[in-house]
């Protein structure tokens, strides 16, 4: 990831300053390292902040490989929901299944 010049990036609790090549995006996550590994890279629970986006000479922000992960990572989202989930019934079930679909969708397109 390339960061702006003069922009202070809290990571592990340090600054980072460096210089902004391309328009991207930074974000925060923590997970869970006691339950089955479930998801790419061996993660199981996890939470993120929303990301915050940076950009250069106002250009938005496209990285295929991003793309491509979250492709990947949509595969494992509908393997646990295959298999692993337990929702209260099956209507909310095909409501996650929707929304994963949308977002495959969506991904395909960019």
């Amino acid at each position: 990831m390339k960061l702006m010049k003069n922009l202070i990036c809290i990571v592990w609790g340090c600054f980072m300053v460096s210089t902004l090549n391309e328009s991207t995006w930074i974000a925060g996550r923590v997970t869970s390292l006691d339950t089955p590994q479930m998801l790419p890279r061996n993660l199981t629970v996890f939470a993120h902040s929303n990301p915050v986006y940076m950009l250069k000479d106002q250009q938005p922000v496209h990285v295929s490989a991003s793309v491509e992960y979250l492709l990947d990572y949509l595969k494992s989202g509908r393997n646990w929901i295959e298999n692993y989930s337990s929702f209260k019934d099956k209507a909310e079930k095909e409501a996650a299944m929707k929304y994963l679909k949308k977002a495959e969708k969506i991904l395909k397109e960019k």
